[in-house]
């Protein structure tokens, strides 16, 4: 069940929406097409609503999950 909650989030750059990067450190992510240098934090804050976006819905979908489960336990205790 863990496999199912692992996801890839494309980071994407907020000059020209590019999801490539090359960087050689945390502090220097270059985006491969238009060239934006971004530090790691900066470009976590450019996504910052995608990031929380993709939070939400991993949430929900184990919150259902657990829901399902337990229900699951339960009705075999009667």
């Amino acid at each position: 069940m863990k496999d199912k909650y692992m996801g890839r989030i494309n980071l994407k750059c907020d000059v020209c929406g590019g999801d490539q990067f090359s960087h050689e450190s945390d502090e220097e992510i270059v985006c491969a097409e238009c060239g934006k240098e971004y530090t790691k934090e900066e470009l976590i804050d450019s996504n910052s609503e995608e990031l929380d976006n993709r939070k939400d819905e991993l949430l929900d979908d184990v919150k259902k999950d657990l829901e399902k489960s337990m229900k699951d336990i339960f009705r075999k205790w009667r």
